[in-house]
């Protein structure tokens, strides 16, 4: 039960993240899927994430939870999860199921933290749910994101100036042999988020220290390795090592 529990609140972590980026900020058929929902043959199974606008008291879970043992905390985070979403997602599951049964929707999900359900739904049922559930705050299309595909290079001061990767000479030797190298071309979420039209405006990160605390980040990486802060011998390694203090 530790291992699923653990898991449970990593996925309950990363949909929190996921509905403040896209709960809070919007309510109703957010702008991408009605572009989705134009183009879309009446036939398609857009996948969609649908919110709802209650939610578990976070706040007041800290609070009630405070000086208990980790492990019944969760526990009690858990439980008061679930009953808010099955409590509020009654109605909706239920639809949800009978259009399975018709044929208009298909691979139904609970978001538990979210409190949503993601789901692959025709367009007419998307309408239909916004119309018809008033407990429903916002209906997003869960776009497909590419994954990036990197190569291995093997690299080192002897044999590679280091220039072909954007990488000054002198911090080769830092570097570990087999390096991840991503395309050449922008990554995908850094244009979904326009940041190249920013640079074009001038603002382009110069002098500004951005903190990162992280189980683990490989400051070898080809995209990081010439762009980090130096902490002398006060800080080796770019940072404060919790590990080992």
């Amino acid at each position: 039960m530790g291992g699923n529990m653990k898991k449970a609140f990593l996925f309950i972590f990363i949909l929190g993240f996921f509905d403040v980026q896209n709960g809070v900020a919007f309510r109703g058929i957010t702008p991408d899927l009605q572009r989705k929902m134009a183009i879309s043959p009446d036939a398609t199974l857009i996948p969609v994430n649908i919110i709802l606008k209650e939610k578990a008291d976070f706040e007041g879970l800290i609070r009630a939870t405070q000086g208990i043992p980790k492990r019944i905390r969760r526990s009690i985070v858990w439980e008061e999860i679930q009953r808010v979403a099955n409590e509020s997602q009654t109605s909706l599951r239920a639809f949800l199921e009978e259009k399975v049964v018709e044929g208009k929707a298909e691979d139904v999900r609970i978001l538990w933290s979210a409190n949503g359900i993601n789901a692959k739904v025709k367009k007419t049922v998307i309408e239909e749910i916004w119309n018809r559930f008033p407990e429903i705050r916002s209906i997003d299309w869960d776009e497909t994101r590419p994954l990036e595909e990197v190569t291995d290079y093997r690299i080192s001061p002897e044999t590679s100036s280091g220039s072909e990767f954007g990488i000054r000479n002198s911090e080769l030797r830092n570097l570990q042999s087999t390096m991840h190298i991503p395309p050449p071309d922008t990554a995908w979420g850094v244009k979904k988020i326009n940041a190249p039209q920013v640079w074009a405006m001038g603002y382009t990160g110069t002098g500004v220290i951005v903190g990162n605390i992280d189980t683990g980040t490989n400051y070898n990486h080809v995209d990081l390795a010439d762009h980090l802060w130096d902490g002398d011998t006060t800080y080796p390694n770019h940072g404060w090592d919790f590990l080992s203090n």
